[in-house]
């Protein structure tokens, strides 16, 4: 699976190259912060959600949680 980027993510490596050593420290706190508030929101929109596939002739439900998505989709992780 190929890993999606955040837009807080590219916001941060177009902003990382016009920026000097001096302003690195208390950008990566904003950052950070501004990761851990996407990664909420994504989460929450997604919330839980009922997938259906078929496997061998039979119909297999399961329930994705925002979390999962989170995970498969911008860290490229399969549960």
């Amino acid at each position: 699976m190929t890993q999606k980027q955040t837009a807080v993510e590219w916001f941060a490596s177009e902003l990382s190259g016009h920026l000097g050593p001096s302003h690195g420290p208390e950008l990566l706190g904003i950052f950070n912060q501004a990761l851990a508030m996407e990664k909420e929101q994504i989460v929450d929109a997604h919330g839980k959600k009922v997938s259906r596939t078929l496997e061998q002739g039979t119909d297999v439900y399961g329930i994705r949680t925002g979390e999962q998505y989170y995970q498969e989709t911008f860290r490229g992780v399969d549960d």
